[in-house]
């Protein structure tokens, strides 16, 4: 019964486990649940968008979340064998034109996911919405 309680909340729009389990603590820390793999368009080429991992659509500006790691500037095959300094300059890009969109980046690593009541502070920081309910799968109710 706990599991399918669990699994009440899972998503397979999460690409990685890493991504799964920042969301659990996003939730477990009574945050609004983000929206997964959202699409942001690209304010200076309507015709370019950019995928964030999650994302909350606010009165007063979204907040893009980007779980990164390191794997990403080291992978040959994830920087296409460019040279690190090329992968960050995209990105430095990509975050300027996510900017331009309306959206704060809050870029965190799993070390800060890790640290529940650092991640908390960060996600405040940054307006993510809290004071949402906790699901207790121990008891099927909800908490807080």
């Amino acid at each position: 019964w706990r599991a399918t309680r669990i699994a009440e909340w899972a998503n397979p729009l999460s690409e990685n486990g890493g991504e799964s389990i920042a969301r659990a603590v996003m939730i477990e820390e009574g945050f609004k649940v983000p929206e997964l793999q959202v699409w942001i368009s690209n304010p200076t080429d309507p015709d370019d968008e950019y995928r964030v991992d999650f994302f909350w659509a606010l009165r007063d500006g979204n907040v893009a979340g980007e779980l990164d790691g390191h794997e990403k500037y080291r992978n040959p095959k994830m920087t296409g064998g460019r040279d690190v300094v090329d992968v960050l300059a995209d990105e430095r890009l990509r975050e300027s034109r996510l900017t331009g969109a309306n959206a704060k980046v809050l870029r965190f690593s799993y070390g800060q996911v890790m640290k529940p009541k650092e991640f908390h502070h960060l996600l405040l920081s940054y307006g993510v919405p809290d004071g949402y309910p906790v699901p207790d799968v121990a008891n099927g109710g909800l908490s807080r």
